[in-house]
């Protein structure tokens, strides 16, 4: 009989970030395998509500003191047996060393390359501390070597699955209030390094130049404000751009759109281009991170220039007004996610390390 594991994921927040969707859908799968899975966060958001109703075992290490975060984390990891910890960025790495030495299970990282800076460096012991360190692209894993850890980074391609959307194209135009111009949808957070500012900026190249479009853009975060500001200063209207906000419903969203574009300063392995490829849609994208380990130039959409609205709005354009090329573009990026970057196959891949790390 197959040994059954007792799993804890840990991630810095509950937000409605590529990251978090991840490692949700990741434990209900370990939890569907029969293995014991709890997520663990230092702070809460609307995923947390997500996680409770498909059963899966949450807490959120919520406290404005650090030093009653660290009791709570204690409290939390000696309460349980445990065989695996695994971390989802170096900026939860601290709790989790702490998980490790509490209960003395196996600590794993996985580098989703979405932070910077000094938060982002682990200390020597908590590099010595973890006894696997995952990155989610080949771009990621050079980077996380710069870091200290030692030893082999082992690559794991992020996985998406490839479910139709609930309902068609139309009804969800029609429930938006959109007529039948090419939308452009961009899903991510509202933050700095997703660049939101520069495809705003393109939106209005392109309004200028009597492309009609729309855009879309699925997520929210602390720039918010900003981004519609500077809609207001740029003179975009929400028949130019539109915040939808959180949203649960992004299959639904793509099926309805005609381009994905996500134009970041840094990314990990995107997920959100996954699913959009797994839908059928052009990409446009900087070659941020592991995009190019993604997204091949010519082939599954268009690569631009990091912080360059005028090449980004050519790019659209070019794709908004050939409509064979969309089509190319877009099925050749479902056959690669298809072919390439199953979740299944890449649950199963952590599950063998897993394993490994606990000679079953």
């Amino acid at each position: 009989m197959e040994n059954k594991l007792h799993i804890v994921h840990m991630v810095s927040s509950f937000q409605g970030g590529g990251l978090e969707h991840f490692v949700i859908r990741l434990a209900r799968d370990q939890i569907l395998m029969g293995h014991f899975v709890s997520i663990v966060s230092l702070h809460d958001g609307p995923l947390f509500q997500q996680a409770q109703e498909l059963d899966i075992d949450s807490h959120v290490l919520s406290s404005n003191s650090k030093i009653k975060r660290f009791i709570l984390c204690y409290q939390f990891f000696s309460s349980k047996p445990l065989e695996i910890i695994h971390a989802h960025n170096p900026t939860v790495l601290h709790y989790a060393t702490i998980g490790k030495i509490v209960s003395g299970a196996k600590l794993i990282m996985t580098d989703h390359a979405q932070t910077r800076g000094i938060a982002r460096i682990p200390s020597a012991i908590e590099r010595r501390l973890t006894d696997r360190v995952i990155a989610v692209s080949e771009h990621t894993a050079k980077d996380s070597s710069r870091f200290g850890f030692t030893g082999e980074i082992e690559v794991i391609h992020n996985g998406v699955d490839f479910k139709p959307a609930d309902i068609s194209r139309e009804s969800v135009r029609l429930n938006l209030g959109l007529d039948d111009r090419p939308l452009v949808i961009n899903v991510a957070g509202l933050l700095p390094v997703k660049a939101q500012d520069i495809l705003i900026h393109a939106v209005a190249l392109l309004r200028d130049s009597g492309t009609k479009m729309m855009l879309l853009i699925a997520g929210d975060g602390p720039e918010h404000e900003k981004l519609v500001n500077l809609c207001g200063e740029l003179d975009l209207s929400r028949e130019w751009v539109r915040f939808l906000g959180f949203r649960s419903d992004i299959p639904d969203l793509l099926n309805a759109s005609d381009i994905f574009a996500l134009v970041s300063r840094n990314e990990g392995l995107p997920i959100s281009i996954l699913e959009a490829m797994s839908h059928g849609l052009p990409i446009v994208a900087t070659p941020a991170g592991g995009v190019k380990e993604l997204v091949c130039d010519g082939k599954h959409g268009i690569i631009v220039p990091f912080d360059d609205a005028s090449k980004i709005a050519d790019a659209i354009k070019k794709l908004i007004m050939d409509k064979t090329l969309c089509t190319y573009y877009g099925e050749n990026g479902r056959k690669h996610a298809e072919d390439n970057f199953s979740f299944r196959t890449m649950s199963m891949k952590y599950m063998e390390v897993y394993r490994n790390l606990m000679d079953y």
